[in-house]
């Protein structure tokens, strides 16, 4: 991060995070065609996009892509918001040994999910979120904002506000739903 411009924490506005856009650091560049491959697909199914916007194939917008860190003695958590995105994901990147305590809170069930490394947590950016504090180690997530061509039109949100899918990427390649949890 250090050779990128460092991390940063000034990019998000009223819910800043410690995080590096993927496009500054060029070894990260290939996370764009891994996303578009093995998360697409999954979002396609999970949420029925075909059949709900009669799109053939939805094309979706990289609205960002970015790594955040969690650290104990910095950001140690991040309060509960909305996202400015048709769907968001979040990867946890690191084992959930290297830290304690963490996780994502969803409002509309309350309850903390905890993924392990590798794992997906997939929302409407409208569900209303937070990360929760480590108290020790540091944390890193992949997080992505994307956006979906024709911006959903005729879709109430509201619908899927307490929709949250996690899977476990390398273990469904094509992108089979797992279900939610």
């Amino acid at each position: 991060a250090g050779r990128n411009g460092g991390w940063t924490s000034a990019r998000h506005g009223a819910y800043p995070t410690t995080d590096i856009p993927v496009y500054k650091v060029q070894e990260l560049g290939p996370l764009f065609d891994i996303v578009q491959r093995a998360v697409f697909p999954v979002i396609t199914r999970a949420y029925n996009l075909r059949q709900v916007w009669g799109f053939p194939k939805p094309a979706f917008d990289f609205n960002d892509l970015f790594v955040v860190k969690y650290e104990a003695a910095h950001q140690r958590a991040l309060s509960q918001h909305q996202d400015g995105s048709s769907f968001s994901f979040t990867v946890l990147l690191n084992d959930p040994s290297d830290f304690a305590g963490g996780g994502t809170y969803y409002k509309a069930f309350d309850r903390v999910l905890h993924a392990n490394r590798g794992e997906i947590l997939v929302h409407h950016g409208c569900q209303e979120h937070g990360g929760m504090a480590i108290t020790k180690g540091v944390r890193y997530l992949l997080i992505g904002f994307l956006g979906l061509k024709g911006d959903c039109e005729g879709h109430d949100a509201a619908d899927n506000t307490a929709d949250v899918l996690m899977e476990r990427l390398s273990d469904q390649p094509t992108g089979t739903p797992a279900g939610a949890r």
